[in-house]
């Protein structure tokens, strides 16, 4: 029986347990009373997890605990060492994906941390994952952030162009988060974004995206005589860590 089935079936039948116990080898560890109310286990097995029933939903594929304090974005951290289940665009606006790659030593002495290689105007990033969850549970984020460096290139309608890096989520066009550094004191070294909130749509699956840009051009001419050139490499790059999801 599917357990949303089987909790449905328990909390018309009988008085709603306080909470229920995942195990690692039997799914249903608990103990029944002499009445045949279903209770908590003794707390002697080993290998469980508690969550509870209010967390619980049918997401088609497994239930999905949502009020358990943990981070339903797997390897949101590159923990693992390993990219996967993380997944790119190949080719974004036109512009190749920059090279990255996952490297030792991330956010406040985390294991790694997600690297890219020089970043500049043409390369662009899209990275995303999908997401199975209950419909309709808010989820309060963050992450850490950091550029090499720092560029305002100034554009003809006045505005100045600088490095940033979004989340959005499935095919929105506005940007959920959008932090950037607004001088170089902003550069080498960790910030954690904005708190910044979605929702798991009605079919509980979900989308979410990290795109990055740096605005400058790869080179740079710095000469100021007409007949000479000076060329400048302008080289940027962006590490990522630490996003962090909490239902609401």
């Amino acid at each position: 029986m599917p357990l949303a089935a089987f909790l449905a079936t328990v909390l018309q039948s009988h008085k709603a347990p306080k909470r229920w116990a995942l195990g690692l080898l039997n799914p249903f560890p608990l103990a029944i009373s002499p009445k045949g109310a279903a209770r908590e286990t003794d707390g002697a097995e080993t290998g469980f997890k508690w969550y509870e029933t209010r967390c619980f939903c049918d997401t088609g594929i497994e239930p999905a605990p949502t009020c358990e304090d943990t981070n339903i974005i797997k390897n949101a951290g590159w923990d693992t060492g390993k990219f996967s289940p993380w997944k790119y665009y190949p080719v974004a606006e036109d512009r190749e994906i920059v090279d990255f790659s996952i490297k030792a030593g991330g956010a406040d002495g985390t294991g790694y941390r997600f690297q890219t290689g020089n970043f500049h105007y043409d390369k662009s990033m899209w990275l995303y994952q999908d997401l199975t969850a209950c419909p309709g549970v808010t989820l309060q984020c963050s992450f850490k952030w950091m550029w090499d460096k720092y560029y305002g290139i100034a554009q003809n309608d006045g505005s100045t162009l600088v490095p940033y890096v979004r989340i959005y989520q499935d095919d929105d066009t506005y940007a959920i988060v959008s932090p950037y550094p607004e001088s170089d004191a902003d550069t080498k070294r960790w910030i954690e974004s904005d708190s910044f909130y979605f929702t798991i749509p009605a079919s509980g699956k979900t989308r979410i995206w990290y795109v990055a840009s740096s605005p400058q051009g790869e080179w740079i001419n710095t000469s100021t005589e007409p007949y000479k050139s000076n060329w400048v490499h302008r080289t940027n790059k962006l590490a990522l860590d630490s996003l962090i999801c909490y239902p609401l």
